[in-house]
């Protein structure tokens, strides 16, 4: 039982590191085409 526990957790966590990478990465992207909206925004209508 001791050894079937650590094999348990480390699936679980494993699928939760990558999420948590996946979603990192997508607010990232996100941020960043935001940023690029905006750059473009500011280029098209100079305040």
């Amino acid at each position: 039982m001791r050894a079937a526990d650590p094999r348990r957790r480390r699936p679980r966590s494993r699928p939760d590191s990558l999420a948590g990478t996946l979603v990192v990465q997508a607010a990232a992207s996100l941020t960043g085409s935001m940023d690029e909206v905006a750059r473009d925004f500011e280029s098209v209508h100079p305040a």
